[in-house]
């Protein structure tokens, strides 16, 4: 945001693009897994999680809101499918596309992260994969069939896009502990965010070949009218 204000030409333009594609899903993708974080510490406690002796059942209450009063998860997914992914003939999502890009390409360099680089690699592209099967019923005017599973696109994006900010973060923590003299606190910090990068590529990146299962599959069940279900 403060980039788009204080660039000028082809910088602001980019910073503008990036801003606009990256919006909905910085939106979204906090609140759907922000949920997730609070029912999980409420699953700690155990049968004490939701009594009012602690606190966690309280912020599972407030957090509840969160995917609500953003818009909504179903309205920012279709504002990402349906405006920004398509603005400027999809400009703004090419330039996103570059910029993971360019951090994979990054990643690549370090052994230790050519995995992670390449297993988001695999997820970019078939995103891609997706889109371009998306965007085939978006030709033929069939939009509710382009727009049909656009809370998918969203958690896909979301996961990709912070597996992306976890590669970035990954990479100059590795520089960082290759550095001699560090203080002991400051290298556990950066060594926890290796590991903490790690751990989501375990466990929350490979969600999204299950994503690409569902939105590439050939039954649009949710467009179906009732006739063709009895049927």
């Amino acid at each position: 945001y403060d980039l788009e204000k204080v660039l000028e030409g082809a910088e602001k333009e980019k910073a503008y693009l990036l801003l606009e594609i990256l919006t909905p899903i910085v939106k979204t993708y906090p609140a759907e897994a922000g949920i997730v974080s609070v029912s999980n510490a409420l699953q700690v406690f155990g049968g004490y999680g939701f009594t009012m002796d602690f606190d966690a059942q309280q912020y599972y209450r407030e957090i509840r809101i969160m995917s609500i009063y953003e818009g909504t998860t179903g309205i920012q997914s279709m504002d990402l499918l349906g405006r920004k992914v398509t603005m400027q003939s999809g400009k703004a999502w090419q330039m996103l596309v570059t910029e993971i890009g360019l951090t994979i390409q990054e990643s690549q360099k370090d052994e230790s992260l050519q995995p992670y680089g390449k297993a988001c690699q695999e997820a970019l592209d078939r995103l891609q994969k997706v889109l371009q099967y998306l965007q085939s019923y978006a030709k033929k005017g069939e939009v509710e069939l382009y727009m049909a599973d656009a809370n998918l696109f969203m958690e896909y994006c979301g996961l990709l896009t912070v597996s992306w900010q976890w590669l970035k973060q990954a990479i100059i923590a590795q520089q960082a502990l290759r550095k001699n003299g560090m203080p002991e606190k400051q290298r556990d910090f950066y060594f926890s965010k290796l590991e903490t990068m790690k751990f989501y590529f375990k466990y929350d990146l490979p969600k999204t070949s299950a994503l690409a299962i569902s939105m590439l599959h050939p039954d649009k069940i949710t467009l179906k009218k009732e006739r063709e279900i009895l049927m």
